[in-house]
């Protein structure tokens, strides 16, 4: 297998445990949905259960390692995006400092407010939106 096929045959195998774990997510209770036990759930089907499936396809094997190639870097992605980088400082999508208790008392959110910026009520009640920081309530 040639460079170009083996990337092809490695993205194939990310995308389809994406794709496999997404479908088979809605057949499992609500505890295989959620924290650590997602990351097991997508290793056993791309690491598992597609090569698997693909040793019943004719001239499916020899994909199989590719497969759990792409698999592999997709839950070493999920890792890092949800355990890793959140607790590194500058790599997190939240940025420092706190707003809370604003208004109705139930409003907690993360953010900075810049001096120009102003906190606006939306007109429901149901959200408050200042700048870059939204906060729902």
């Amino acid at each position: 297998m040639g460079p170009l096929m083996r990337g092809v045959t490695i993205g194939g195998g990310a995308i389809a445990t994406n794709v496999a774990t997404g479908f088979i997510s809605k057949f499992l209770p609500e505890n295989l949905k959620t924290g650590p036990v997602v990351l097991g759930v997508k290793a056993a089907v791309g690491l598992l259960v597609l090569p698997m499936l693909l040793g019943f396809i004719p001239g499916g094997r020899k994909f199989a390692n590719s497969v759990r190639l792409g698999a592999g870097v997709v839950i070493a992605l999920d890792i890092w995006n949800v355990y890793i980088a959140p607790n590194i400082p500058g790599l997190s999508d939240y940025e420092t400092g706190i707003l809370q208790d604003y208004e109705t008392g139930v409003l907690s959110g993360y953010g900075s407010l810049i001096e120009s910026e102003s906190i606006v009520s939306a007109p429901t009640g149901s959200g408050v939106y200042g700048g870059s920081i939204y906060g729902g309530a």
